[in-house]
């Protein structure tokens, strides 16, 4: 990727004259940074919000795709959609992420990564993405950054949604909502199904698990929220997800066999929010599964099936002086398996302080934690920014704390490559920011070095030759990521490039499947009724190994898309993705989406 090229267009972005953007990115209101409500515009945090306008305005036919086009995000996948799919935050690992739905964890207990692959779009209303560790307000595993999903919520008269879509690889999107919000009530229901014929998840030909066959995906997915208010200022809540999915793949020595993996994601919560003056108290309980059952031949069926039950009593408090944020929480992970595990079960007791503030020029947010696991005893994690407010504008901060992950229950007990002596990781971080946000247009420089130290990965040990995982190296994870977002007259431009080097510290090596390079430069123009937008993906080499001795190449993909405003409430949209068929690959020998077309209809009904 040449640097000039880069550069310039930067400069471009930065030059850009800029209209008003939309209302609600000027006042967003962000949760997850602080777990305190506040707008994004005040926050000391790398943080992106992504509207339904936004998700829909993408063309990105999954969650993954979406959020490898923002800033400080890269993924890497197994075979195209539904396959196998690690979520990397800042170059930390898939692990390393929390991701929450409603704010219920839902990645798996076993393996430690969320099935973010099989979380559809269409369920989506907003999300929130929180780059740099965050271990002080989330726990465990939140050394990356934190990303959280809400789904549709109900406001306004009952009215009705619908969309449907087809395309390439006999592909087809469907979804349908209802919702609306009263005195008393508010409410929400959506239901989808999508499928497709896929491409062969394996391309080399000379994999043991090769087959030519199509890998095709299909998914059914429900979610829901009925809110009710008791008595101004109390409320209760509760909602549910729910995502059923089938997945083919090419399995090791399955010849003609139809290897599948089922997996439901599935989860369900209450809330209740009371209001007392200058307090809000917060009950929450919720309890999420991930069930999976892999059929890798007519003669091999394993089942992991993850649960984790959460609790959480948070306490905001709004002073002079500030917001201040006094919480506990509950956390009781569970698994069973056809696979023995030594230990099936584990809690987690937490208490978390936290508070943002503002005295004339000068910002605070500071929060910290302390996690009682039982298994690994406690650990307390911290968090500091400073914010300095140069002009109504201008912004420059900087940032420090602390994170940990403890090890998931395939990393001690599995079969084969465990190791029940591995101790958690933790990781040490600093930041520094430079921000402009005049309301119009907004743009972003951020410098970041994370360093973790016992970083678990999997060692080949002799005897008996075979892999195990270990604590044998400290990582370093330094880079810089510059967004920026604009609109005149009708146009929006927006980049979004990030530097990174992710390298053991050890041997100096780079670190597994993470590009040093990668920039989204998208753009959208409205002409009347018609809306056209355009998006190039580029990405720097990575390597496939520890060793750095296989590189996969870099990539640029382009993206199209249009959408005609037949009437108020219809949309019609056309999509073509990687259209100029661009092979590469994120993981060695595995397929990624190849060049398509996708039309379909948005109507809403009121």
């Amino acid at each position: 990727m040449q640097r000039r090229f880069i550069a310039a267009a930067l400069a471009a972005a930065f030059a850009i004259p800029c209209s008003t953007l939309a209302a609600e990115d000027e006042a967003a209101v962000v949760v997850t940074a602080t777990r305190m409500p506040a707008r994004a515009s005040e926050l000391l945090n790398d943080v992106t919000v992504l509207h339904r306008d936004d998700i829909e305005a993408s063309g990105a036919a999954t969650l993954p795709e979406l959020l490898a086009s923002q800033p400080g995000v890269q993924f890497t996948t197994n075979g195209g959609a539904g396959k196998t799919t690690s979520l990397l935050i800042r170059g930390a690992e898939s692990r390393h992420t929390v991701v929450l739905v409603d704010g219920m964890r839902v990645n798996s207990a076993t393996s430690g990564d969320t099935a973010v692959q099989h979380i559809p779009l269409s369920q989506i209303e907003r999300i929130e993405i929180v780059r740099g560790p965050v271990s002080s307000l989330y726990g465990s595993e939140a050394i990356g950054g934190v990303v959280q999903i809400f789904t549709r919520r109900g406001e306004g008269p009952v009215s009705g949604n619908v969309q449907a879509s087809a395309g390439s690889r006999n592909t087809s999107d469907v979804s349908a909502g209802l919702s609306g919000s009263g005195n008393v009530l508010n409410y929400a229901l959506t239901a989808g199904h999508f499928q497709t014929d896929g491409v062969s998840a394996l391309t080399n030909r000379a994999n043991s698990s090769f087959h030519p066959d199509a890998d095709g995906y299909r998914q059914d997915n429900v979610s829901g929220r009925l809110g009710v208010q008791v008595a101004p200022g109390h409320d209760l809540a509760a909602n549910l997800f729910y995502s059923d999915s089938v997945s083919r793949y090419d399995a090791f020595g399955a010849g003609n066999y139809d290897a599948r993996i089922y997996q439901t994601l599935q989860g369900v919560g209450v809330e209740s929010r009371n209001r007392l003056g200058q307090w809000t108290s917060t009950l929450r309980i919720a309890d999420s599964t991930d069930d999976m059952t892999g059929h890798a031949s007519a003669t091999s069926t394993t089942v992991f099936q993850t649960g984790q039950a959460q609790a959480v009593w948070q306490n905001d408090f709004h002073t002079p002086w500030g917001d201040v944020l006094a919480g506990i929480e509950r956390l009781e992970q569970r698994i069973d398996s056809t696979t023995a595990y030594t230990t099936k079960e584990r809690s987690v007791d937490s208490l978390l302080l936290g508070y943002q503030g503002r005295l004339d020029a000068h910002r605070l947010q500071i929060s910290a934690r302390r996690d009682d696991n039982s298994q690994f005893g406690a650990r307390t994690t911290g968090m500091g920014y400073y914010g300095y407010q140069f002009t109504p504008a201008l912004r420059a901060s900087v940032g420090a704390g602390t994170s940990f992950s403890a090890p998931t229950f395939n990393q001690l007990y599995y079969p084969g490559f465990s190791n029940p002596n591995l101790k958690p990781e933790h990781g040490r971080s600093k930041e520094a920011a430079l921000t402009w946000d005049n309301g119009h247009a907004r743009s972003s420089v951020t410098w970041f070095d994370n360093r973790v130290r016992d970083l678990i990965q999997s060692v080949l040990v002799t005897p008996p030759f075979g892999y195990q995982v270990e604590n044998v190296q400290n990582a370093r994870l330094t880079g810089w990521t510059i967004a920026v977002e604009a609109n005149r007259l009708g146009w929006r431009p927006r980049v979004a490039y990030d530097w990174l080097d992710a390298r053991d510290e050890g041997n100096d090596l780079y670190l597994r499947r993470r590009a040093k390079e990668h920039l989204t430069l998208a753009v959208s123009k409205e002409f009347g009724d018609w809306l056209v937008n355009g998006e190039v993906v580029a990405s720097g080499h990575r390597y496939e190994d520890a060793a750095n001795t296989q590189k996969l190449a870099g990539y640029t993909v382009v993206n199209a898309g249009l959408d005609y405003r037949a009437s108020a409430d219809t949309t019609l949209f056309a999509r073509a993705v990687n259209i100029f068929d661009k092979k590469y690959e994120l993981a060695a020998d595995y397929a990624t989406t190849r060049a398509g077309v996708f039309v379909g209809v948005r109507q809403r009904i009121r």
